[in-house]
């Protein structure tokens, strides 16, 4: 990565490319936070706007 940053001469989107591309942050799961189940068996409810 560095090499990388370097190559592109330190730029901010260089940074954020190698981030988002590395194996470490593709592989994240986070498990603190639960995954929400969709109610596929009821419909959506309709909003009303207020004039």
């Amino acid at each position: 990565m560095k090499a990388r940053l370097a190559a592109d001469g330190y730029r901010f989107d260089s940074l954020v490319e190698s981030i988002v591309s590395s194996s470490q942050f593709l592989n994240k799961r986070n498990t603190e936070i639960p995954q929400i189940k969709r109610n596929t068996e009821s419909k959506p409810k309709l909003v009303r706007s207020f004039r």
